[in-house]
């Protein structure tokens, strides 16, 4: 087992976060793809305050309210039906197909992007670790590059992941019919299954996640292909189970230690000054805005989205310039094992 100084990588992962700025650039882009005048609020004088808009209300409801309401809602069915039988069924197939295709082609150029921005920001900490030069312009082509291998690779993760899924529901479902005609054997292994396919799951992001670790710097820094990527970072998976399994709870902890706490801070900066300008919008009844009191909310909304973004497009920077450091030393031991 390798021996490993988990400070000195946080330490130096720390460093380059701090000073290659270029490479926020690709956390932002996987944080966002895996957060005066207007204080009058109301749009009258006091005098509006001493009445209602409601006033002219009638102060009983009337006997036949629901039998009328009733009737309104079967009229409004009645003829939302007749849209819908009005509408030929070869509409609703090229309107399932449409949004389908969308919502293929959104997934496809949200995981091009994803691989783009993990392939760049891999090669570019790498970089940045020898203290060559880092840019979009340097960075950015890496990452062109490993957009197939890395979408290759996601695929194969995918297929074996269902290969096993699909294994253990067999086993349980012959089980369960094997076993019909004995109600507690069947109880008994119903709970089994469900025990056992929880923990194959929980097996299953614990190996898939250290192994993407491995075989994506494979496969960015060592120019692996995604199948030999794959072996070999079960392999590196395997022998440095521990160090990285530990590596794995520290980086957690931290991202969420200062995640949370950046959050809350961002909270308290933008939610006091939304506070001043929401209670008066509110107070003794509900006043429509001011345009003033708009604006201010949607840039103070604004710049708390834009903020909360870019605190967790850094902690990627980070939590990457982790693993590219803990890869290098893992790497580093084998060879001069070898």
């Amino acid at each position: 087992m390798i021996d490993v100084d988990y400070g000195k990588i946080v330490k130096r992962s720390w460093e380059l976060t701090k000073r290659y700025k270029w490479l926020w650039v690709y956390g932002l882009v996987l944080a966002v793809f895996g957060g005066g005048g207007g204080l009058s609020g109301s749009t009258g004088g006091g005098q509006q305050t001493k009445e209602t808009p409601f006033k002219n209300l009638p102060e009983k409801l009337p006997n036949d309210l629901p039998e009328k309401t009733y009737q309104v809602l079967g009229q409004t069915t009645s003829l939302v039906q007749k849209w819908f039988k009005g509408i030929d069924p070869s509409v609703w197939i090229l309107l399932i197909s449409g949004i389908s295709l969308l919502l293929l082609f959104a997934v496809i150029v949200s995981w091009l992007i994803r691989s783009w921005a993990k392939g760049a920001l891999i090669a570019g900490l790498e970089e940045a670790d020898e203290n060559r030069p880092v840019t979009l312009l340097n960075t950015s082509p890496q990452g062109v590059r490993a957009i197939k291998s890395l979408m290759i690779f996601g695929l194969i993760s995918i297929a074996i992941s269902l290969a096993i899924i699909l294994t253990v529901i067999l086993l349980i479902g012959s089980g369960f019919f094997l076993l019909k005609f004995s109600s507690l054997l069947k109880i008994i292994w119903i709970i089994l299954g469900c025990i056992t396919g929880f923990l194959t799951l929980i097996f299953l992001f614990m190996i898939f996640s250290l192994v993407n670790i491995y075989a994506e710097r494979l496969i960015v820094l060592r120019n692996f292909s995604p199948w030999k990527a794959w072996k070999k970072s079960l392999n590196l998976s395997y022998h440095n189970f521990l160090p990285t399994f530990l590596m794995k709870i520290i980086s957690s902890a931290i991202g969420c230690s200062v995640g949370c706490l950046s959050l809350v801070i961002l909270l308290v900066i933008f939610g006091i000054p939304v506070a001043i300008l929401a209670i008066p919008i509110f107070k003794n009844g509900f006043h429509f805005p001011g345009l003033l009191t708009i604006v201010s909310l949607i840039v103070l909304l604004t710049f708390f989205i834009y903020l909360n973004f870019l605190m967790r497009g850094i902690l990627v920077v980070f939590n990457f310039g982790i693993w590219n450091l803990f890869f290098k030393q893992v790497v580093l031991e084998e060879n001069n094992e070898e």
